[in-house]
């Protein structure tokens, strides 16, 4: 799930707007990261060495402030050109950024890795794709490395914000700041419309020709959709539900943890944090 075309124009948006992009990891999200890559740090007793899938300057960062040689990776030349105004630490002697796609990051050598991350980069890949992602990250990684993944997710349980009326008037009430109110919109409460269970995805163009449809009809004020709509795209995420995202990463990958990063709601577990340990190789 490559879709170039929809990178690139992402790209330009950021550079033309100068500012991180909405889908940039928050500080919660960065603070759990952080934690467990020091956790490791202190346990290995020397700084891990640390991939980042996707162009995600704050990960890079956070890595190379403890002392990490930092492979990030992006197959869109775009994405990696509008994250260069976002990175913070200037000196980057030991980053290695490379272009090429995550399943054949053959620039790495074998069993290197001691930490994996990514800003809901799973949510890129294709269902039918991802094993092949998971054979190239157990190649590049060795028993003990971790790998953490925030991963956009749809809720094991219903709750009433998901429907569109009560996740409007709870943000109307206060009760959802604009952000909980955009992920909710953008990844609930269109589910049972939108959601295509059989290729595990959401298409963003469905989800805002919605949204229009919405304002259109009058159930959005003019602020609200212009809010909404300056986050337009036309991604195709893949999407599992919680236990399904724990279960898949488990079963590929090794023993799975789910971390809820602290703050409010955090967006009634739409976004978490997924934490694997790589098991020792088996006996035999």
């Amino acid at each position: 799930m490559q879709q170039p075309d929809e990178w690139e124009f992402q790209a330009n948006r950021i550079l033309l707007s100068g500012k991180p992009p909405h889908f940039a990891p928050a500080k919660p999200e960065l603070l759990v990261i952080e934690q467990r890559l020091a956790a490791l740090a202190a346990s290995l007793q020397r700084p891990p060495v640390l991939l980042v899938l996707g162009a995600t300057p704050e990960l890079a960062d956070l890595g190379l402030r403890q002392g990490c040689h930092v492979y990030r990776v992006d197959c869109s030349p775009a994405m990696l050109k509008s994250a260069e105004f976002r990175q913070h630490v200037e000196d980057r002697r030991n980053e290695t950024v490379l272009c090429c796609d995550w399943r054949d990051m053959t620039a790495i050598p074998s069993g290197t890795i001691d930490f994996v991350t990514g800003d809901a980069s799973l949510n890129n890949i294709a269902h039918p794709d991802q094993p092949s992602l998971f054979a190239e990250l157990r190649r590049v990684t060795h028993p003990g490395s971790i790998l953490a993944f925030k991963q956009i997710v749809l809720p094991d349980q219903p709750d009433p914000l998901h429907q569109f009326d009560n996740a409007l008037a709870a943000h109307r009430s206060g009760r959802l700041s604009e952000s909980e109110f955009y992920k909710l919109i953008r990844y609930v409460c269109f589910r049972e419309e939108l959601y295509h269970p059989d290729e595990h995805t959401l298409d963003a163009a469905d989800v805002f020709a919605s949204i229009l449809q919405k304002r259109n009809d009058g159930a959005l004020r003019e602020p609200e959709f212009e809010f909404l709509y300056a986050r337009q795209g036309k991604v195709k995420h893949t999407l599992y539900s919680q236990t399904e995202q724990q279960d898949l990463l488990r079963d590929h990958l090794g023993p799975c943890e789910i971390v809820s990063p602290t703050g409010g709601c955090y967006y009634r577990d739409i976004v978490n944090v997924f934490m694997v340990t790589i098991p020792p190789d088996p006996i035999g």
